[in-house]
């Protein structure tokens, strides 16, 4: 009876070993599969990732497209889009003529800010003198009324008064423009300012290098000459 007992023992444990034996090559291989799959992939993702959940990508199960064992791999294993091929650059000729065209328009540019200086500049020169003369054409006035008066009138010293007041209004209007006269009398000569036409023996040594008078006053135009005195001076 004893004898029956152990080996009915020995055999339960060797059925039992033979189960383990036959469960430990069942999952050898599926642990190598997930292996080699995660060294294909190069993935530097968890356990959890998808790229190991194709451990039954070649089973011949009956499941549907929805199945566990038909996930696609996740982001970091997809393919990454192809490059976008790079403009092509431009011919030498294509240059050539990009620089032709661009200088022609520079060139084209030019001459027309040449002319509309040019006649802007010629604008302001016929301006300016328009404006000059429309403030003489009063003076002018007076003095053709100076005349008519002149052929009626025998009374002179009215005239000169008459004169007078036109010459006054002449000399103003002029220095409104920046006009100044230039009087040299009594004062050194000097070569910035008068033209001496003749020396003339100095009545005493006081008046030696200076003007002792003044053959035609001379004019200045916003502080520049614009016409010399012409002076005689002392020796």
């Amino acid at each position: 009876m004893l004898l029956q007992i152990v080996a009915i023992v020995n055999n339960v444990l060797v059925i039992n070993e033979l189960k383990f034996l036959n469960n430990n090559m069942k999952k050898e291989p599926l642990e190598d599969k997930k292996e080699s799959l995660a060294q294909e992939n190069d993935c530097q993702c968890g356990e959890n990732c998808c790229c190991h959940d194709n451990e039954n990508a070649d089973c011949d199960c009956d499941c549907n497209e929805n199945s566990d064992c038909h996930k696609e791999p996740c982001d970091c294993h997809k393919e990454a889009p192809a490059e976008q091929p790079a403009a092509q650059e431009l011919s030498a000729d294509q240059k050539l003529l990009q620089l032709q065209d661009q200088h022609l328009r520079l060139i084209a540019e030019f001459d027309n800010y040449r002319k509309r200086s040019a006649r802007e500049r010629l604008e302001m020169i016929t301006l300016a003198g328009e404006d000059t003369i429309k403030g003489l054409l009063p003076i002018v006035d007076d003095f053709e009324r100076a005349l008519q008066a002149a052929q009626t009138n025998t009374d002179f010293t009215v005239l000169k008064d008459g004169v007078q007041l036109i010459y006054n209004k002449l000399m103003d209007y002029l220095k409104s423009k920046g006009v100044q006269v230039i009087d040299p009398a009594n004062t050194e000569f000097h070569t910035d300012w008068h033209n001496a036409v003749t020396k003339f023996p100095a009545a005493t040594p006081e008046q030696k290098g200076k003007i002792i008078d003044t053959v035609q006053k001379g004019y200045t135009l916003n502080d520049k000459v614009i016409r010399f005195a012409n002076v005689v001076v002392g020796e």
